[in-house]
C-alpha cells in the first residue's frame, strides 16, 4: 500500500481551530493575553496564595461554540454558546456571564442602547425544542417567562424590544409579551428594526412582513417565491436600503437552496443573480445575518449552515457571492468592529482589502486541528496540528508547548505532513515521513533521517533510541538508534493506531481498515506470544494507557482496566485515557476529564468543546482538541485563574 492511500485509508479526525495574528490594532482580537485557567466567575476565584494541581484552559478565548453574539460598544461584547454559557469579551478576555442549564444553548441575544440584555437559551437541537428568555436589568439575571414555546428571534430598536415565535410576534411592554401579529403562513425566522416605526420580519414559505409603527403587512414586490425561505433581513439605516436573503429550493449535492440577496431601496426591489448553494438550518433559532464595511462599502453576510463550508459575503453592488472561510454560526455589527463567532470557539473581527475580499482576522479557534499529540518525561508536549487557515487548503505544522501557547517548530515537510510522533524531551522527538517511510529524529535543533521502515504509521518511545514503530498491516518493530528490527511482519490490513511497551509487553490498538473488518483490536505481545480481543464498532475510541504490566488502562465503551490476567469494566464510556499515577487515571468523554482513583469517578474540568487527546508526564498533563483547545494540568498558584 502506497504513502497516499495509505494517508486516505486513516480515520476521519474532526477539523477546526485557532489562528493567531500577533500584530494588534484597535478592535481586534489580542489572544496572547488571556491568562490560563478556566474563565469562571470572580466568586469562584479561590484564596491567592495556595498551589494546587488542576487542568487549566489555555485556549481557545471562548471555549465553547458561539451561537448569539451582541455588542454593547467596541470591544464589549456579549457571546451565547452551548453549555448553557454566556460570556462578556472585552477584547482582551472573556468572563462568564451567566451559566444556566449545561444541555441548552444560548442562541438568541439582543443588547439595548442602555445595556440592557436579552438572551434565549434553546432547550435543544430538535424542531420541538423550547426557549427559556433572560434578562440583565445592568445588575444582574433572570428569567422572562416560561420555557413554554421556541423563540425564533429577538430584536429591537433603542428601548423597543422584539421577540419572535414561529406562529407570532411579540412587543415587550412592562415587562409582558405583548402579541403583535400572528403568522397565517410559513414559520418566522428573523427581525431587524431601524427605527421604532421601521422594521421587518421574514420566515418560511415566503413570509415577509413589514412594521410601520402601527401595524404589520406583508412585504409587497419580493423577488422570491412562496416555497422559498427568506432566512433573514439587515436594515442599513445611513444608505436607506435593506437587505433580504433568501433561499429558493433546489435539488444540489451542495445544498438543497439557493442561497440569494435583495435589496429594497423604498419601495423597489432589485434583486441579485449571484448565489449559491447552501443548507439552512432550521432546528437552530437564530440571527444568521449580518454586514461588514470595508473600502467604504457594506458587504452582507450570510451563515445559512457552517458544516457545508462557512459564511457567504454578498456583494450587491457588483453582484457577486464569494466564500467567507471558517464555520461561521453567528455575527454581531458594531461601529467599530464586525465579529464572527462560530464552531470550537471561533471569534474573530472581519476585516478586509477592498472588493470581495473579507477574511477573518485575529481569530481565536476553529482553524487549528490536532492529529498527534505526545508529552515528554520532562513535560514538554510537542503535537502536529493541520492549519485550514486558507480557504479551500489544508497545510500541515509541527509545534511545541513554550510560554502558554503552541509554537512552530521548524521541520522538513517530511516531519510537517508526517504520521506518529513521539517526544522525549524538548529539543528531542521522533516522527515519521509518509512519502518515504523513513523515521525521521528531531536533535540539537535539527531532524536527521533514520532507517526506512516497514510501512510505518504509529510511534511509542519513552526514551532516546528506544522506539517502537507500528506498521499499516499489523507489523511492529524496534528501533535502537541504529537499525531497526521487525518484529512481526506485516500480515492482515489493520493500522496499528497506537502502540506501547510496559516492561517486556507491547500493546497495541489496531484497526481493520477492509469491508470485512472495520473493527478494533487490542493485542498483547509477551515474549513471542499473541493475545487479541476484537473491541468490534466502538462509541467512543479505544485508547491504551498503561503503569505497568498489570496496569492497563483502556478507554471505549465501555472503559476497562487490565489487571494482568483479565479485563474489568470501569462502568462508564471514556475516548482518552492517561495515567499520572496509581491513584490518578484521567479518562475523557466529550469535552469533561475525569479523575479515577481506582474506585470512584469525579469531575476534574468540565468543558464545551470535545477533546481528541489527551497525554502527559509526572508533573505535567495536556489535553487538545478542535479549534485549538489546549487545556494543560500542572501546579498553578490559586490567583491566575
Amino acid at each position: 500500500m502506497g504513502a497516499a492511500a495509505r494517508i486516505l485509508s486513516s480515520a476521519l479526525v474532526a477539523s477546526l481551530a485557532f489562528a493567531c495574528d500577533s500584530s494588534v490594532r484597535v478592535g481586534e482580537l489580542r489572544p496572547e493575553a488571556p491568562p490560563p485557567g478556566p474563565l469562571v466567575p470572580d466568586a469562584e476565584v479561590e484564596d491567592a496564595g495556595a498551589r494546587k494541581a488542576s487542568w487549566r484552559l489555555h485556549a481557545p478565548i471562548a471555549p465553547c461554540t458561539i451561537y448569539a453574539m451582541a455588542e454593547v460598544r467596541a470591544d464589549d461584547l456579549y457571546v451565547g454558546c452551548n453549555g448553557g454559557r454566556i460570556y462578556r469579551f472585552d477584547g482582551v478576555r472573556a468572563e462568564l456571564a451567566l451559566q444556566v442549564e449545561d444541555t441548552s444553548f444560548f442562541s438568541l441575544l439582543w443588547v439595548a442602547p442602555d445595556g440592557q440584555v436579552w438572551a434565549g437559551a434553546q432547550s435543544a437541537y430538535a424542531a420541538d425544542a423550547t426557549t427559556q428568555l433572560h434578562h440583565f436589568d445592568g445588575k444582574r439575571w433572570s428569567k422572562l417567562g416560561d420555557a413554554s414555546r421556541r423563540f425564533t428571534s429577538i430584536a429591537g430598536v433603542g428601548s423597543d424590544v422584539w421577540f419572535a415565535t414561529e406562529r407570532e410576534i411579540l412587543h415587550l411592554d412592562g415587562g409582558d409579551l405583548v402579541p403583535s401579529f400572528t403568522a397565517t403562513k410559513g414559520a418566522l425566522r428573523a427581525c431587524s428594526f431601524s427605527a421604532p416605526d421601521a422594521g421587518y420580519c421574514v420566515g418560511t414559505a415566503g413570509l415577509a412582513v413589514a412594521w410601520d409603527g402601527a401595524t404589520w403587512t406583508d412585504v409587497a414586490g419580493a423577488p422570491w417565491s412562496a416555497s422559498a425561505e427568506v432566512f433573514g433581513v439587515e436594515v442599513d439605516a445611513l444608505a436607506e436600503k435593506t437587505t433580504f436573503f433568501y433561499g429558493e429550493p433546489l435539488d444540489h449535492p451542495n445544498g438543497d437552496h439557493s442561497c440569494r440577496a435583495a435589496r429594497l431601496s423604498g419601495e423597489t426591489f432589485s434583486a441579485g443573480q449571484a448565489n449559491r448553494p447552501c443548507f439552512p438550518d432550521s432546528r437552530i433559532a437564530r440571527k444568521r445575518t449580518g454586514k461588514v464595511f470595508v473600502g467604504g462599502r457594506s458587504f452582507m453576510l450570510l451563515a445559512p449552515n457552517a458544516s457545508y463550508g462557512g459564511a457567504l459575503v454578498f456583494d450587491l453592488d457588483a453582484d457577486t457571492v464569494g466564500q467567507l472561510c471558517g464555520p461561521v454560526l453567528a455575527f454581531s455589527t458594531g461601529l467599530a468592529n464586525t465579529r464572527a463567532g462560530g464552531l470550537y470557539g471561533l471569534l474573530a473581527t472581519l476585516v478586509g482589502a477592498g472588493g470581495n475580499q473579507i477574511a477573518l482576522d485575529a481569530a481565536s479557534g476553529s482553524s487549528l486541528d490536532f492529529t498527534d499529540l505526545s508529552v515528554a518525561p520532562d513535560g514538554t508536549a510537542w503535537a502536529r496540528v493541520e492549519d485550514r487557515t486558507a480557504c479551500g487548503s489544508v497545510s500541515d505544522r509541527l509545534v511545541r508547548f513554550e510560554d502558554g501557547t503552541f509554537r512552530p517548530v521548524a521541520a522538513p515537510q517530511g516531519a510537517l505532513s508526517g504520521r506518529g510522533l513521539a517526544a522525549i524531551a524538548a529539543d528531542r522527538a521522533y516522527t515519521i515521513d509518509l512519502a518515504t517511510d523513513r523515521l525521521l529524529v528531531h536533535a540539537a535543533g535539527g531532524w536527521r533521517e533514520g532507517p526506512e521502515l516497514e510501512e510505518p504509521w504509529s510511534l511509542f518511545a519513552s526514551k532516546v533510541d528506544d522506539v517502537w514503530i507500528g506498521g499499516v498491516r499489523e507489523s511492529f518493530g524496534h528501533y535502537d538508534g541504529e537499525a531497526f528490527r521487525s518484529i512481526e511482519p506485516p500480515g492482515r490490513r489493520r493500522q496499528v493506531e497506537q502502540i506501547l511497551a510496559v516492561g517486556d509487553e507491547v500493546w497495541m490498538v489496531q484497526q481493520g481498515v477492509v469491508a470485512d473488518d472495520t473493527d478494533e483490536h487490542v493485542v498483547r505481545y509477551v515474549n513471542g506470544a499473541r493475545t487479541e480481543w476484537n473491541i468490534g464498532l466502538q462509541r467512543s475510541r479505544v485508547g491504551l494507557a498503561a503503569l505497568d504490566a498489570s496496569r492497563v488502562y483502556r478507554s471505549g465503551s465501555p472503559a476497562q482496566v487490565w489487571d494482568g490476567a483479565r479485563w474489568r469494566s470501569l462502568g462508564f464510556d471514556a475516548s482518552g485515557v492517561w495515567i499520572r499515577s496509581p491513584k490518578e487515571v484521567y479518562f475523557t468523554d466529550r469535552g469533561d476529564i475525569w479523575r479515577w482513583d481506582g474506585r470512584r469517578r469525579e469531575l476534574a474540568y468540565r468543558g464545551f468543546i470535545p477533546i481528541t487527546a489527551i497525554a502527559g508526564a509526572q508533573d505535567r498533563g495536556f489535553a487538545v482538541g478542535p479549534g485549538g483547545l489546549t487545556i494543560e494540568l500542572a501546579e498553578w498558584p490559586s490567583e491566575q485563574r
